[in-house]
């Protein structure tokens, strides 16, 4: 799909000590001394956080072995996939096979609602196909609780994408699709989906206990601004921990998120993914939420139970 062979030319093009090959990025479970603690698992958002080792960063700075941080994702992927017999069964074989993990980093429903979203379809259809995604994830979280009652898993939501400055780069056409089966949304149609998405993603926690979701709209545009708009970095609200307090969603909701803030080589500018630094960002929201605790205070594991 087209989603898949836009990560595909990114890793490519960004090659170097940093970033393995697309194939090599599908699974990064390589040997250690030290046993995994921290899967991350999902699409090309955590193909990314992979690739710029934001969480291995991330737990350096709590004094945390980085080779915890083990991989399991596949860019272009759907929740949907990943809710089916062959995605179940290699989440299942990895948690089994490595019963250390006790937090799963989980990132995916955005490739299904890009799939079917439209913003000029009728608002009970947007809804629905947001509804849809939200399932399968849902379904993917349940399974995995089912599989490791000594697993906590942190639900990743998205930030806001930028097809409106993106579209201004000559590169851009191999994300032009996306945008066009969109149904060519502006900012605020195209965080629409975002927001609904991020919605869904509270409810699945609140309704299930070890859960957590870790909210990122308008993370980008409070950490970087946005210059054509005039928004400089700290103007944007900073986006809530919950629906109900604080600021939700966060940032502003007409805008899109700051291209200083996106994958961008040569004159290709991503209008989806973050780089390293938006990715770092992502990573320490996430420790600020609930993975500092989780890790500096974990339950005890199926692996410690067996000893």
């Amino acid at each position: 799909m087209i989603y898949t062979r836009c990560i595909a030319a990114a890793l490519a093009a960004a090659s170097g000590p940093l970033c393995p090959s697309p194939a090599a990025a599908v699974d990064d479970a390589a040997p250690s001394a030290q046993e995994p603690r921290v899967l991350l698992l999902g699409d090309s958002w955590i193909t990314f956080l992979t690739v710029f080792r934001s969480f291995d960063h991330a737990l350096e700075d709590l004094g945390l072995d980085p080779a915890a941080v083990t991989s399991l994702h596949l860019p272009g992927s759907e929740a949907r996939r990943w809710n089916r017999m062959m995605g179940r069964l290699l989440i299942g074989s990895r948690l089994m096979s490595a019963p250390s993990i006790d937090i799963v980093v989980l990132c995916m429903g955005g490739n299904d609602v890009m799939g079917d979203f439209n913003c000029r379809a009728p608002e009970a259809e947007r809804r629905a196909v947001v509804a849809r995604a939200a399932r399968d994830v849902a379904g993917v979280i349940d399974y995995i609780l089912s599989l490791r009652p000594d697993v906590r898993v942190a639900l990743i939501g998205y930030d806001y994408p930028n097809f409106r400055d993106a579209v201004q780069h000559r590169m851009w056409a191999v994300q032009r699709r996306i945008y066009e089966q969109a149904g060519r949304p502006n900012p605020a149609q195209a965080n629409e989906a975002v927001i609904w998405l991020a919605e869904a993603g509270f409810k699945i926690a609140e309704e299930r206990e070890r859960v957590a979701y870790v909210n990122n709209t308008g993370l980008m545009q409070h950490a970087f601004g946005y210059g054509p708009a005039g928004l400089r970095p700290g103007d944007a609200p900073y986006p809530g921990d919950t629906i109900s307090e604080g600021p939700f969603p966060g940032g502003d909701p007409t805008l899109p998120s700051p291209m200083e803030a996106m994958i961008k080589f040569w004159d290709f500018r991503d209008a989806i993914h973050l780089g390293a630094d938006g990715s770092r960002l992502v990573a320490d929201r996430a420790v600020d939420v609930c993975l500092g605790e989780w890790l500096l205070h974990p339950i005890e594991t199926v692996e410690a139970a067996w000893r």
